[in-house]
């Protein structure tokens, strides 16, 4: 099965959502997306893939947030951070924390979770140095247009796999090209997911 770090196979379906009947992809890091042309899209857990520590649910590092609630995350890019922070007002989260260090994601979730996150990241900021961002030149960080859209479907799909983690309550993704939010949780994963996907290819008229 191709790995999320080629994406051509979901990026042609998403511009041909007919050319196969049913097809199941799975990450390095252990998320699962079935889809097809005849029936909703659906995302799980792979069986083989180690959950994330329960341990760390409980950890005093976690600011000592109550047991019966998960974290709440907000997946904002924004130069030189880990592009995820705490939602903001939510009891299960630490109280004095905005943004969730890369030490800590390092703590709670496996190692190649960690790596297809900060390797997502350092696309991103990659080309917002290069193309002078952090300078105030206003230009597109990922101008092309093939790029921009993988970038995109990654952040989905790492959403997705951090939204089913034990101690995770949901995760949030803004659109701001189309004034919305993308609410990742385990109960409606699957929805989130085609409903994104379906927003890309009225964006980017595929």
């Amino acid at each position: 099965m191709p790995d999320s770090s080629n994406l051509s196979f979901l990026l042609q379906l998403l511009q041909y959502p007919g050319l196969i009947a049913r097809l199941t992809l799975s990450t390095s890091y252990g998320l699962a997306i079935e889809l097809g042309s005849d029936g909703p899209v659906a995302v799980s857990l792979c069986s083989s893939a180690a959950p994330a520590a329960s341990s760390a649910a409980a950890a005093p590092s976690s600011g000592g947030r109550p047991g019966r609630l998960g974290y709440r995350y907000h997946v904002e890019p924004d130069y030189q951070t880990s592009f995820l922070w705490y939602a903001t007002g939510w009891p299960g989260n630490p109280d004095d924390q905005h943004n969730v260090e890369e030490q800590v994601l390092e703590e709670r979730y496996p190692a190649a979770f960690c790596r297809a996150w900060d390797a997502w990241v350092g696309r991103y900021t990659r080309g917002f140095e290069a193309n002078e961002c952090h300078h105030g030149s206003g230009a597109e960080p990922l101008p092309d247009k093939s790029e921009r859209l993988a970038w995109e479907l990654e952040g989905l799909l790492l959403a997705a796999w951090l939204a089913l983690q034990p101690d995770v309550d949901q995760v949030t993704l803004p659109d701001y090209d189309l004034k919305t939010s993308y609410v990742v949780d385990k109960a409606g994963a699957g929805e989130t997911v085609e409903r994104f996907w379906n927003d890309l290819r009225h964006r980017y008229q595929l």
